[in-house]
């Protein structure tokens, strides 16, 4: 019984004269600050990468959307239409009130045409400068657009290459208007700048109605709802250079007026070319850029400057006037850049040249 007794005994590990000691209280409260330490570190970097993963996916998706509306730009552009034609001419006069006055000439002429101006003078009943930064284009082209479509009277929704105006052009102001109706009253409107897109359908189509002459070349919004729709949100500029297959001059984009505004000079309207060569022709080229903003850069904008226009590009300090002085280290684009990033402002700038190929070479 005594050696039975003796093997149920726990067995311990002391030796003779050693004692056994526990944590003490100083040594418990450093780990707990080590620990707390350690916490904090994860803590910072966790949320350092939620931040940097939130702003990633706002530039990725708020870009995705402004590089969808500047190929949907480019894509329209190239298919530009004008008809240019050469007519007998009565003087300047295409026509003569008398049937039987012989012609004293020939010249070119055309009912279509393509404009490019400052968008604060293209644009009617929009604003100024300030709520319509840089520039805009309208023109013409067989996108095919109309709302005779199935329950119509006649449909020619099929008619794809119907001939229609299009225009694009950037306005700062409240998306209310363009809100679904049901959810108008649910949604919190906001004030941003917005690229759009001038669409009236081809039955509305101004350069069919012989008296009106240059109606086509004014971007109407009084139907803004029916004609205007928003292509992306934070567009804080578009701008146009046009260059022509000939003279040699030409090749380069042109830029000049005053520091208020995108100049007409910088713009082209076929209609009134400077230049009997170019009048009643498309362009042989359009050089497009693109100024965009993310989502949470124009929020924090929005609380600084609530319902006015942010003009973050003027505040840059580039003028567009010069013709030497878009591109290049010390360009308006390179003062664009420099201003943004130094209010650490998430943007992204849109550059293409696009061949219209309807031009003449």
């Amino acid at each position: 019984m005594t050696t039975t007794l003796a093997m149920l005994r726990p067995c311990t590990h002391e030796r003779p004269g050693v004692k056994v000691r526990a944590f003490t209280l100083v040594e418990v409260l450093v780990s707990m600050v080590i620990l707390a330490m350690m916490m904090l570190i994860i803590t910072t970097v966790i949320s350092q990468a939620q931040r940097s993963w939130k702003a990633a996916s706002s530039k990725v998706s708020q870009f995705r959307e402004a590089r969808l509306a500047f190929d949907t730009i480019t894509r329209n552009l190239r298919q530009a239409s004008i008809d240019t034609h050469r007519t007998f001419l009565w003087g300047t006069a295409t026509y003569s009130s008398d049937p039987l006055a012989p012609p004293s000439g020939s010249g070119r002429t055309a009912h279509l045409g393509i404009k490019f101006d400052a968008a604060s003078r293209l644009v009617s009943g929009g604003g100024g400068a300030a709520e319509l930064p840089g520039h805009a284009v309208i023109f013409q082209a067989p996108l095919g657009k109309t709302a005779m479509g199935e329950g119509s009277s006649l449909d020619i929704s099929g008619l794809k290459n119907l001939l229609c105006t299009r225009g694009y052009f950037v306005q700062f102001g409240t998306d209310a208007s363009f809100l679904p109706i049901g959810l108008a009253s649910r949604l919190q409107a906001k004030y941003r700048y917005r690229l759009y897109e001038y669409q009236p359908n081809t039955e509305n189509n101004t350069v069919y109605n012989v008296a009106g002459n240059q109606e086509w070349a004014t971007i109407e919004l009084s139907d803004a709802r029916n004609t205007v729709r928003p292509l992306a949100d934070n567009i804080l500029m578009l701008g146009f250079a046009v260059s022509f297959a000939s003279p040699a001059a030409d090749s380069v984009p042109r830029l000049a007026g005053n520091s208020d505004e995108m100049s007409l000079e910088y713009g082209f309207n076929s209609y009134e070319a400077p230049e009997a060569a170019k009048r009643f022709r498309l362009p042989r080229y359009a050089h497009i850029f693109m100024i965009a903003m993310d989502e949470e850069s124009a929020a924090r904008l929005a609380q600084i400057h609530n319902t006015s226009p942010p003009d973050s590009v003027r505040s840059s300090g580039a003028t567009f006037t010069s013709p030497n002085q878009l591109f290049g280290q010390t360009g308006d684009l390179a003062k664009v850049r420099a201003y943004m990033d130094s209010q650490r402002l998430n943007y992204r700038i849109f550059n293409s040249a696009v061949l219209i190929v309807g031009s003449e070479s």
